[in-house]
This record gives structure tokens, sequence and C-alpha cells, in this order.
């Protein structure tokens, strides 16, 4: 019974600790994920206005006013082959909800550039923002640069985790279609982890299993006893 016991706990453990490892974390930071920008008109650039509701960009909601999703073949990505323009025709603002371990801090880097078509303002700047954690304002100005050459530089967020999930926000503070450009989001612990969920549905799914499995195995042992 003792040795049983046991077992089950050590199957009980194991199944939290992969659950937590394997639960949803955050997702698509470097935009790769979605329908891909459309040729617009008789552009020879590629980009995708996207509005609230929009569901097309997996991981994150178009949040308020609306946002460019662009191609390479438009302007030069940090990372893979897309990027957003976080003002489309009026500033705008995405969000995403991921698993946390409340009381864990979090740094998040993000590759931050912006809009070169030397359209208002000549700043452009970028809240962050996560559930519990401070608003944070980043600016760029992007003179001298191109579409061939955005100055993306990497800048860093950080904040403690309140609870089993956490939302994350980037908000356009360009009123106008020229915004500050974001990509390459990365979120990881203190440690350099990836971020990783508390026990879910799931992992009381597992228990279950296992418990299950040892009353079996007890009844099958007093049959043949």
């Amino acid at each position: 019974m003792k040795t049983l016991t046991s077992k089950f706990w050590l199957l009980a453990a194991s199944a939290v600790a992969a659950t937590a490892v394997h639960a949803a974390p955050f997702q698509n930071g470097s935009f790769e994920d979605g329908p891909g920008p459309k040729k617009s008109g008789n552009s020879v650039a590629w980009v995708t206005t996207l509005y609230p509701g929009d569901n097309s960009l997996t991981g994150w909601t178009i949040s308020s006013g609306n946002i460019d999703y662009m191609d390479t073949d438009f302007w030069q990505a940090a990372a893979g082959q897309r990027s957003l323009d976080m003002s489309g025709t009026q500033a705008g603002s995405i969000a995403q909800t991921f698993d946390t371990v409340a009381g864990t801090s979090y740094s998040v880097t993000f590759s931050l550039a912006g809009n070169p078509d030397g359209g208002a303002p000549a700043t452009k700047s970028l809240r962050v923002a996560a559930t519990g954690g401070p608003q944070t304002d980043y600016s760029v100005t992007p003179s001298g640069n191109s579409t061939s050459n955005m100055g993306w530089a990497d800048q860093t967020y950080s904040f403690t985790a309140t609870g089993a999930s956490t939302t994350l926000s980037f908000t356009s503070l360009a009123a106008s279609s020229s915004g500050p450009a974001l990509d390459n989001v990365r979120v990881t612990g203190v440690t350099g982890t990836p971020a990783v969920s508390a026990p879910t549905l799931s992992t009381w799914a597992m228990l279950g299993m296992a418990g299950l499995l040892i009353a079996l195995a007890l009844r099958k042992r007093r049959l043949t006893g």
C-alpha cells in the first residue's frame, strides 16, 4: 500500500511538472503566424490593415484603433518576414493573454523602430503594459532611416505576474498613419526560461487518471491477494 501510494504521488508530481512546462506559453512574438499581408492596390508594397475583432494574427487581439501588418516587401523586419506599424490609419493597440506564475518576474524584450516615411509625429511613441505591472512608454525618432534600414533596436520591459495569466499590451501613442514599428517580442522568466503556466484543468485530469490507475491496482491486489 505504501509503495502504491508513493507511486501515486510520483505520478502526480510528474503530471504537474509536465503540464506546467507545456501549457499555453506566449506565442507568435514575431508576428509570422497570420494570413500574410496582401498587396495594396497598384502598390508594389505589401500591407494589410487589421481592426478590432480581427483574430487572424495568431495569439493577438486588436484592442483599439487599427494597425498595419507589414511584409518585408514593404519594409525590413527585425526578425523573419513580418512586423507591425502600430498606427494604421490611427493609433492602434494589440494584446495577448498568456499563462504565468503569480509572484514570478518576467522580462519582455521587443524590437522597436519607427515608420520612416517622414509623417508626423517625428518621434513615435509606444506604450507597454502588463496586468499588475507599470505602464512604460518608449520612443524612437526614425530620422535618417529607410524601409531597407529601419534601425531596429531592442527594448526591455519588466513585470511581476499577479496571477495565473497575464495580459501584455502594446499601444501606439502616435495618432496618425505613421507610427512606431514593432517586431520580435520575447517573454522570459528572470532566469531566462520560457514563461510557463500554473497547473490547469488538464493537470487535474492527469491527476485523476493517475488516481484511477492506483485504485484499479489496489482492487486487483485485493482480488488476487
